[in-house]
C-alpha cells in the first residue's frame, strides 16, 4: 500500500542559526569551521529554552530534524522507520534532545 503523506514539505531552521560559532567556548576554536559546515545542515523545530537572569544557568529542549526519513528496508516492501515524527510529518525523522547547564560561580576570601 503506498505511503500517504498529507503535510506538506515544510521549513525546519538550521541550527546555525540559534547556536553561532560566537556562542562555543573558546577551547573549541580548533573544529570551529566543521562545527559551522555541521550546524547549516543540521535542522531543528520545537524549541523550548530558559535562561537565568545572570546567564549562569540555562535548559534548552529541541527535536532534531532529518530531511527526510530514516528507513531500513525490509523484506515484502516493508520499511522500519526510526524516530518518526511524532507530530505526524512522514517526510522527517527527528529526535528529541534536552541540553541544561549550570555554571557554579565560587567566591575565593
Amino acid at each position: 500500500m503506498p505511503e500517504t503523506n498529507n503535510y506538506p514539505q515544510r521549513y525546519y531552521p538550521k541550527l546555525s542559526e540559534i547556536i553561532t560559532i560566537e556562542d562555543l567556548p573558546e577551547f573549541l576554536s580548533f573544529v570551529q569551521d566543521g562545527l559551522n559546515a555541521i550546524f547549516d545542515k543540521i535542522h531543528y523545530k520545537n524549541l523550548q529554552y530558559s535562561k537565568s537572569f545572570r546567564g549562569d544557568a540555562a535548559f534548552y529542549s529541541l527535536d532534531i530534524v532529518t530531511r527526510k526519513p530514516i528507513k531500513l528496508a525490509l523484506p515484502f516492501d516493508m520499511a522500519l522507520v526510526l524516530n518518526p515524527d511524532m507530530d505526524g510529518d512522514n517526510n522527517i525523522s527527528s529526535f528529541p534532545i534536552t541540553i541544561e547547564y549550570e555554571w557554579k560561580i565560587y567566591n575565593t576570601p
